[in-house]
């Protein structure tokens, strides 16, 4: 067992485990109720982000999302938010639309 978890390790690219985290303000949260389902985060910076229900985020995922955003929209709080991309520019450039969030936690 501990010869195949080396040689997995060993094969996995470091690339794979590249991202990016920017701390943004939020500005709006905006919550789809048609059958296109999806939550759409502005952020005070510029640009915003969405969650689109799709084969690889499910409804769940999309609530917890919007729940999240909308949390730190009323405390006043910022969200660090993981981008599937390696070395993104903080903030990302105003105007941008990004859908490859991996994640957000509440930050002081």
């Amino acid at each position: 067992m501990k010869y195949l978890l080396s040689v997995l390790l060993c094969t996995t690219s470091l690339q794979s485990f590249a991202f990016s985290e920017c701390v943004r303000e939020v500005n709006k949260v905006w919550s789809s109720l048609t059958e296109n389902q999806s939550v759409y985060v502005t952020f005070s910076d510029g640009g915003s982000s969405i969650s689109k229900s799709e084969k690889m985020i499910t409804e769940g995922q999309m609530n917890r999302f919007f729940s999240m955003a909308l949390a730190a929209k009323v405390s006043g709080k910022k969200l660090r938010v993981r981008y599937v991309e390696d070395d993104l520019q903080c903030p990302p450039p105003s105007g941008t639309s990004r859908n490859d969030a991996l994640g957000i936690w509440l930050v002081d």
